[in-house]
């Protein structure tokens, strides 16, 4: 029915209203018993387990409180007020298996101590009204009113707004409470082995390559020297970007989140 004018939909509707209506009708005519089929086979389910419970008077003066007991199991019914302690009675207006045990014990009905809105009665006062024909739009009646019109949609200025939960936006709560945040200690420079500094901010180091980048061309003992200094850095450098880069790791991860 997905994408049908809304009046198709509810002539659609009503026409298997008025299919289920003439089936009902159709169906229960010459049935003659008290309450419905439907509860009909629900009550003859509940007195075939009634027949393993066992209902016992409790003596009082009209005879209508039993106790009704299965091996441990007692349950409290009163068949004058129609209540049983499972309760099954009042919300269904049929009789359950411990009261259909009571019944029985008196030689009655138990349809008789069926609530009236399940009797055919009832259901026949239900379905007494039918569904009017209703002719197509063809055939309607010409009024002097104006149209009816769909309200002028106006689209706002600016950009819309976003619906969001504001009560989200606060920051979000570790998931794994039993993973610790990474500490880390002062930086210590790998070339002169003193904190508070890397490699590239040495200065001795940076005297080193000054130095060596001078004696370049005084010969190939001095051009391994200035190799060997300029790979050191290269190294130092790549091991520098690394630290710093797990410094940093755990504030991305965490502003990665909250941009999630």
């Amino acid at each position: 029915m997905r994408g049908k004018p809304i009046i198709t939909m509810l002539e659609e509707v009503r026409g298997y209203v008025m299919r289920i209506l003439a089936r009902n009708k159709k169906a229960l005519v010459g049935y003659h018993g008290r309450i419905t089929p439907v509860q009909q086979s629900r009550l003859e389910r509940e007195k075939k387990e009634s027949n393993y419970w066992r209902p016992f008077p409790s003596g009082d003066e009209d005879g209508n409180v039993y106790e009704v007991q299965r091996l441990s199991v007692k349950v409290s019914v009163d068949l004058g007020r129609r209540t049983c302690s499972c309760r099954l009675w009042q919300l269904t207006g049929l009789p359950c298996r411990h009261a259909c045990a009571a019944i029985a014990y008196q030689n009655r009905r138990a349809e008789d101590f069926a609530h009236n809105w399940l009797t055919m009665g009832e259901y026949n006062l239900a379905y007494q009204w039918t569904v009017q024909p209703v002719p197509s739009q063809e055939y309607w009646e010409k009024g002097n009113h104006y149209p009816l019109l769909p309200p002028v949609y106006r689209k706002p200025i600016g950009r819309p707004t976003k619906k969001r939960d504001s009560r989200r936006d606060g920051p979000r709560e570790n998931p794994d409470p039993h993973r610790a945040k990474k500490k880390f200690g002062p930086i210590k420079c790998k070339y002169c082995l003193k904190t508070g500094h890397n490699s590239r901010g040495c200065d001795k180091k940076k005297e080193a390559m000054a130095s060596g980048g001078a004696a370049a061309g005084s010969g190939s003992q001095h051009q391994g020297v200035a190799a060997t200094t300029e790979g050191m850095a290269v190294d130092d450098l790549d091991e520098d970007a690394a630290k710093e880069q797990e410094m940093y790791w755990e504030e991305t991860l965490e502003a990665a989140d909250a941009e999630a």
